[in-house]
């Protein structure tokens, strides 16, 4: 593994930790009681679920064009 490889890992690390609170909240927002009128918590939940798992899959896409344009460039 190159050192570009390794620095291009160490960013998506760096990223993804300063993003997994943001993460947690929408996991904790999903488990609130329906009963205790915590619809618009778990649908905020979904929402903020599915804009996490999109960022996440751009983060990788970016840092594999990074590491693709490192390579060959």
């Amino acid at each position: 593994m190159s050192q570009e490889d390794v620095h291009l890992i160490d960013i998506k690390d760096a990223v993804l930790s300063a993003f997994q609170p943001i993460e947690h909240l929408f996991r904790l927002m999903d488990r609130v009681s329906l009963d205790d009128g915590g619809e618009v918590a778990r649908f905020c939940s979904g929402i903020g679920l599915e804009l996490a798992q999109g960022f996440r899959l751009t983060l990788d896409r970016v840092l594999e064009s990074l590491k693709t344009e490192t390579h060959h460039g």
